[in-house]
Formats: C-alpha cells, sequence, structure tokens
C-alpha cells in the first residue's frame, strides 16, 4: 500500500494538481465565510487511535455548524468505533480487504457516496498520504483543507493547506486543522468518549460476570502495537515479568487484550505464566466489549497503540511505552497517565514525514529495551496505591 501511494500516488497528484490548475483559470473560488454549510466530511482511513484523537476537533467542528451533517470516511473495518463517537452522523467505508477488484468497487462507491452528498468542507486528517488527498479532490468539496509539508509533496489538491508541527501533540495538529474557519485556540483538548452500541448499564454485568470479574478489581495489559509499527512494542520477557510482579505482590486479575490477529502474541507471553487470575481475552470482543473491560479496569498498561488512546478516552488510568516513536506527538503524561521514554541518542526513529517508516541504527529496539521492568512496576503501585 505504501509502494502505491508513493509512486502511482504522486503520478494521480501530478495529473489532478494539472487539472485543478487549469480549472482555477476559469472559476472564482469560494470564500469560505461564504458558504452556506451543510455537509462536512471528514477523512481517515488508518489507526484506531488516531480516529479517537481527531474527536476534538469534530466537536469543534460540529459546535461551530450546529445545523450541519457531520461524515466520516474511514476503512470498513474502523466503522464500530467511529458509530460510537455522537458528532458523526453519516459514515461512508472503504473496503481493503477483498483484493483489488473488491478495493476498485469500494473505491468507485465511495466517489459516487462523496459526490452525491454536495459536501461543502472536507477535513483530510490523513498525515501526508497521497492517497487521502486524491480522495478528497474526487470528494468535489468547496473547501478542502489538508495537512501541507514541503518534505511531502501531494499536489494542489487542497485549497486549504495547514502546517503539520511535528513539536506539537497529534490531538492539537487535528484541531488546528479548524483554525482556517475561524475557530479559537484551545490547548486543553480532551478525547471524546466512544459510546458503546448496547445498553451499557445492561451489558457491562453481563459482560463482567461472563469473563468472572464482577466484584473483582483487574488491570488491563496490552501487549500489542497495531499493524502499523510492531516495532513499539515493549519486549516480550518484560510484559511476563510484570505480571508475575502484579499477581505476586497484589490481589489483582491481570487481564490481556488484543485484536485476533495479536491473540497469538498474547498466548506466546502467557504460554510462560500459569495462573487462574490471567485472562486473556485478546480476539474475543467486540470494540463495545472492550471499552466497557477497559472502562472498568483499575488501569491499562500498553504499548503505544490504539487502546492506550482508548483508554484515555475513557479516563481510565495508563503507563504506557515509547521509543521508535516520540510522546511529544502521542503520549499522555499528564495525571492520571505515566508515560516511559529513555530519549537515546537514535530515539524517536520514526516521524508522519517519512510515513513513519522504520530504521533501527542499532538493529534491536534498546529504546524500548531500556524501559526497565522495576522502574515500571514501582510507579504501576504508585497508583494502586
Amino acid at each position: 500500500m505504501k509502494l502505491i501511494d508513493k509512486y502511482a500516488g504522486w503520478f494521480l497528484c501530478t495529473l489532478f494538481s494539472v487539472l485543478e490548475l487549469f480549472f482555477k483559470t476559469f472559476h472564482k473560488p469560494v470564500k469560505l465565510d461564504a458558504l452556506n454549510v451543510k455537509n462536512i466530511l471528514f477523512i481517515k482511513f488508518w489507526g484506531m487511535g488516531s480516529i479517537l484523537l481527531s474527536t476534538p476537533l469534530l466537536k469543534a467542528v460540529k459546535e461551530k455548524y450546529p445545523d450541519s451533517k457531520i461524515h466520516y470516511l474511514t476503512l470498513s473495518r474502523n466503522r464500530e468505533i467511529v458509530q460510537m463517537l455522537e458528532p458523526v452522523d453519516n459514515i461512508i467505508t472503504l473496503n481493503i480487504d477483498k483484493g483489488i477488484s473488491g478495493f476498485i468497487v469500494s473505491f468507485f462507491g465511495i466517489v459516487y457516496q462523496m459526490r452525491s452528498l454536495k459536501l461543502d468542507i472536507v477535513f483530510d486528517i490523513e498525515f501526508f498520504t497521497r492517497f487521502s488527498a486524491i480522495v478528497t479532490y474526487l470528494s468535489g468539496a468547496k473547501e478542502r483543507i489538508g495537512f501541507k509539508a514541503w518534505e511531502v509533496w501531494r499536489g494542489h489538491l487542497h485549497t486549504i493547506g495547514v502546517p503539520f508541527n511535528r513539536y506539537w501533540h497529534v490531538t492539537q495538529n487535528f484541531y488546528n486543522l479548524a483554525s482556517v474557519l475561524g475557530i479559537p485556540e484551545n490547548k486543553n483538548l480532551e478525547l471524546l468518549e466512544p459510546k458503546p452500541l448496547f445498553n451499557e448499564v445492561v451489558e457491562t454485568p453481563v459482560l463482567l460476570g461472563r469473563h468472572k470479574l464482577i466484584s473483582k478489581e483487574y488491570i488491563c495489559i496490552n501487549p500489542n502495537a497495531g499493524e502499523l509499527a510492531l516495532s513499539r512494542k515493549w519486549p516480550k520477557t518484560n510484559f511476563i515479568e510484570l505480571t508475575k510482579l502484579i499477581l505476586t505482590n497484589t490481589n489483582y486479575t491481570v487481564v490481556y487484550v488484543g485484536s485476533k490477529k495479536e491473540r497469538i502474541n498474547s498466548d506466546a507471553i502467557l504460554s510462560e505464566i500459569n495462573d487462574p487470575r490471567v485472562i486473556n481475552m485478546s480476539g474475543e470482543m467486540t470494540i463495545s466489549e472492550l471499552i466497557i473491560i477497559i472502562k472498568n479496569a483499575k488501569m491499562l498498561v500498553s504499548n503505544d497503540s490504539g487502546p492506550l488512546h482508548l483508554a484515555v478516552a475513557l479516563k481510565t488510568p495508563t503507563i504506557s511505552f515509547f521509543g521508535p516513536e516520540t510522546p511529544v506527538l502521542y503520549g499522555h503524561s499528564k495525571e492520571p497517565h505515566t508515560v516511559f521514554f529513555k530519549n537515546i541518542d537514535c530515539s524517536p526513529c520514526i516521524n508522519v514525514h517519512e510515513d513513519k517508516t522504520f530504521y533501527c541504527h542499532k538493529n534491536y529496539p534498546l529504546c524500548l529495551e531500556e524501559i526497565k521492568v522495576q522502574e515500571v512496576w514501582e510507579t504501576l503501585k504508585k497508583h494502586l496505591n
């Protein structure tokens, strides 16, 4: 997908940019403040965590245009989490899981849906993918807002380019896209809490009872790092050691979480731990059920990944590990959250301007290995007390 975006994307961005410059010669641009805004689209294909980090932007835009309809374009695999976001009125999904023919059919389907909506504003909140810029252009929206950087050329497909500041948190960068609408700056952004797709009051005791967690205090552990950057994982042996410390020194139950694809990772860790107080729920839950489990946990210990940002949105305390990626962009360090980051000479080594490509100078993740189990345990004990 990255290679297609890099090469085919460059060609298409060039082609559509020429067309855009040609049409601009004959058409006057519409002033944003003159628009009667009825339909607004947000585009974010990849990353459940990034979708959650974009929620302050959604909230601010909806408050600016309360009578408008908010549409959200994402991958079909992210439909469930977007359905839980209150500002969203309509979801459009792209399916990339059914081969090239299925992708082509789905692609033309989303273009048709977008153009049928007669969109006023589109926010392309992908960082620097050419694919999202092309989709934004094909939407036919009057105003198309997205990130702009000299390092990554995406043509002239956005009508308004906003700088991406690598020294700001991603949530602040997303929110800054709305600055062109006259929305005032806000330094105290809070993620919106996603609402489960069932009756939370009724289903919570049922779910907890099914896993024998009623009246039990438990800690969630997420040893995974999603599909976009597997290099962000704290070593497996450290999770094993930390879990044993929790079991030996506390009465807490430990719940491992993750997706179906990540089940193998949790299985490998728990094969080294034989204790009935450890429950492996990886791959056994919907997103709605994961919300209930994390929301009722004492805390979450996690790599930099979607469940971390979900826990923050749910106001569950977290301990998180960063190394290849910088916590400046993705970390949550305000109380009750703790970030571990060693800031060694080669860390961080991935960034959005280089498509988050992993280059390890040490040939092994020293930045994460330097985070010792004992210091994490001491911090965890303080949280528990």
